[in-house]
């Protein structure tokens, strides 16, 4: 089913013009209110085509759809392809950071245990011994 706003413009007119065109069989018969929109069914779809003197425009319509899922398609692709270059971007920069807390972590063990007093030990020594 589709709205009166896409059949609109699927046909290339204003959503008025498509109203006009529901005659009260159209109404009674191939359109229902869901959630307070107004949507037609294929063949009350078809039945507005005729009334504006078209025919053939759900193939239009189709292939309009085919050429929008191609395209959804290949953007998805390439934005796949982002993430998982961002993902490896992501462990590269993990990794080099464990390796800087590592390094950083020795660094203060070896002055913690290499016997030389340290900043804090200085600022802190017993007075008197």
């Amino acid at each position: 089913m589709k709205t009166i706003r896409q059949i609109a413009d699927d046909l290339g007119v204003s959503k008025t013009a498509v109203r006009n065109r529901l005659t009260p069989e159209i109404r009674a018969n191939y359109v229902q209110v869901v959630s307070g929109v107004l949507c037609v069914m294929p063949e009350g779809e078809r039945l507005i085509q005729q009334a504006f003197g078209r025919k053939g425009t759900q193939t239009d319509g189709a292939q309009v759809s085919a050429n929008m899922c191609v395209e959804v398609c290949a953007l998805v692709s390439v934005l796949r392809e982002q993430i998982r270059v961002k993902d490896e971007q992501i462990a590269a920069i993990t990794a080099a950071f464990g390796a800087s807390q590592a390094l950083h972590a020795g660094t203060i063990q070896r002055q913690l245990t290499d016997g030389k007093p340290g900043l804090f030990s200085r600022v802190f020594k017993r007075r008197g011994n």
